[in-house]
């Protein structure tokens, strides 16, 4: 009869590969005789593909010239253990804009080593590894879920690249104004940030200068410049615009008292402007006389240079109206002038003329026009033509009014006071 022999396996293991299937050892044949060519072999399956400790089910096969004469059972079963598979996780870069927290918004992770068809999943959770503006590792907490998921392995904790970008803020200038000074130098007022997130320590400041030294509505030109122990988390233009207004700057201008006698050249006028800006041009000084004007005083007037004058709001002193004194030059007769008056005597007498519908007023001036005959007071008993008329008669203040009519080879000056009548 056959010798019956027995086969013994040793302890086999895997890493999950989603199957049953088993490497089998080569087993170990007890009792046969010695000399005898007799081997076996096995094919062997675990009990289930999930990872754990299994039962590996052999189905064996003898072999040899002298396998006839043993007998061996076709079946036997072993250790075997199916070790879970290590899982590897990739999280793609990420970024934020800066907002003083490292909260991160994680990316959904890449998995690699899954068996197809399994179901397995990862989560994650992360945070940079600091809240600062910059590049950055973001640490990563790693979690598998899914009904095959036992059979993986996963580190629990990654690392991956992250940005944190610098958050852009925004600056606003109030308006501003300046009194006209002849620069464009402008006093920048402390802009409003805005876009800071609260608690951080960031502040601005700025220069600027206006877009001309004119007065008017002007543009301002800035410079801002960000500090403070959190101003590299942010951004901002390192220019802007504001608006600005020059005014006028008031200015007095004192002409200097000058004094001349009659006939003397007019000589070069001065005077002092008072509250005027460094640097500008000095004013000029005119007046309406001249060496031939009469003896009194006159106006010395100051006039700002045309290229500054719109600066300015200029003032006259009072004592401008007279500034310039002409005095009498007892070389120089005064005489009459063309403005002057021929007088009236006090008393009536004959007059050389008829004025028609006129009145006159005693003791007081009468211009004459050119276009008139000369009106005199004269003593002559010729009449005048009563076509001549005297004209531009100037009323004064004495109201001893005379009349004058013609009368044949007469003429008769009528006083309205008492009615004298001379002939």
């Amino acid at each position: 009869t056959q010798k019956t022999l027995n086969a013994s396996l040793e302890a086999i293991s895997k890493v999950y590969d989603g199957n049953t299937n088993a490497a089998a050892p080569t087993p170990t044949l007890s009792g046969v005789i010695d000399g005898d060519n007799v081997s076996v072999t096995a094919i062997g399956s675990y009990d289930s593909k999930n990872v754990g400790s299994r039962t590996v089910n052999y189905t064996l096969n003898l072999s040899g010239t002298d396998a006839a004469n043993y007998s061996l059972s076709g079946t036997a079963t072993g250790e075997g253990t199916i070790r879970q598979k290590a899982l590897t996780a990739n999280v793609e870069a990420i970024s934020k804009v800066y907002d003083g927290t490292t909260n991160a918004a994680v990316p959904t992770p890449t998995l690699t080593g899954v068996v197809d068809g399994d179901n397995v999943s990862v989560t994650a959770s992360g945070s940079y590894d600091s809240k600062n503006a910059g590049s950055r590792t973001v640490n990563y907490t790693l979690n598998l879920s899914g009904t095959d998921a036992a059979n993986y392995s996963l580190s629990g904790t990654a690392t991956g690249e992250g940005t944190i970008r610098q958050k852009a803020l925004t600056a606003n200038v109030e308006a501003i104004s300046k009194v006209y000074d002849g620069t464009t130098n402008a006093a920048a007022p402390t802009p409003t940030l805005t876009g800071v997130v609260d608690g951080d320590s960031v502040s601005v400041t700025a220069s600027g200068s206006y877009d001309s030294k004119n007065a008017g509505s002007r543009t301002v030109n800035y410079t801002l410049t960000l500090s403070g122990t959190d101003a590299a988390n942010y951004s901002l233009s390192g220019t802007t615009t504001g608006t600005g207004t020059i005014t006028l700057r008031p200015v007095i201008l004192t002409a200097e008292a000058t004094e001349i006698i009659r006939g003397e050249a007019i000589p070069e006028l001065t005077g002092s402007a008072s509250n005027m800006a460094a640097g500008e041009p000095a004013p000029t000084w005119s007046t309406t006389a001249d060496s031939s004007s009469r003896s009194g005083q006159y106006p010395i007037i100051g006039a700002l240079d045309s290229s500054i004058a719109g600066n300015y709001e200029a003032t006259q002193a009072s004592g401008n109206a007279i500034a310039l004194t002409i005095k009498v030059n007892p070389d120089i007769p005064e005489g009459p002038t063309p403005e002057e008056p021929t007088v009236i005597p006090t008393e009536p007498k004959e007059i050389a003329g008829v004025m028609a519908d006129r009145s006159i007023y005693r003791n007081n001036p009468v211009n004459v026009g050119q276009d008139a005959a000369v009106v005199a007071a004269k003593e002559s008993s010729t009449p005048a033509s009563p076509q001549a008329a005297a004209t531009n008669v100037t009323s004064g203040e004495n109201t001893s009014v005379m009349t004058v009519t013609e009368e044949t080879g007469t003429t008769e000056v009528k006083d309205n006071a008492d009615s004298e009548k001379n002939k």
